[in-house]
């Protein structure tokens, strides 16, 4: 069996651990995006449990970029990637069903007033619930801090 670990010993897997999370390996001179992540995982309740999954994924994506926008936002979605398997198939179906395969676009707030997306919407929001083993954690700054990856913005762009 090579490298896999023996699951048959193992007991069955837990969906949650409980908080609190101790993320004290984030200290004070780190950026301050990466103490506002920590303090947000402390203070969850619970988080899911990986520790039987062989690889688990972190994912990120911004937002508020846009003109007008009070607020940036960071998001991190982690998540076991080695259980993504059902939900690829159930999104797969979900766009065969609402003709969403060609051409082939991502579920954007933007665009969500499309006929076929707007449809889809409900059972897309459905299927990300309850089919992905994960997290996501957003944190909201407000645009008029000037940065929150160095002490300064000037600093935060050095090469």
């Amino acid at each position: 069996m090579g490298n896999r670990r023996d699951r048959s010993a193992r007991p069955p897997q837990k969906i949650t651990k409980q908080g609190p999370f101790d993320l004290s390996a984030i200290r004070e001179n780190y950026p301050t995006l990466s103490i506002l992540v920590a303090e947000a995982i402390r203070t969850l309740a619970e988080l899911p449990d990986f520790s039987d999954d062989e690889k688990v994924a972190v994912m990120s994506d911004f937002g508020g970029e846009h003109k007008g926008s009070r607020f940036s936002t960071y998001s991190f979605l982690i998540m076991a990637y080695d259980k993504v398997g059902p939900f690829e198939e159930q999104i797969r179906a979900l766009r065969k069903k609402y003709d969403l395969l060609d051409p082939y676009s991502e579920f954007t707030f933007k665009d969500l007033t499309y006929g076929p997306r707007s449809r889809a919407l409900d059972e897309f929001l459905w299927i990300v619930d309850h089919l992905i083993h994960g997290a996501v954690i957003t944190i909201a700054i407000d645009r008029r801090i000037e940065t929150v990856f160095g002490p300064t913005k000037k600093e935060a762009h050095l090469s």
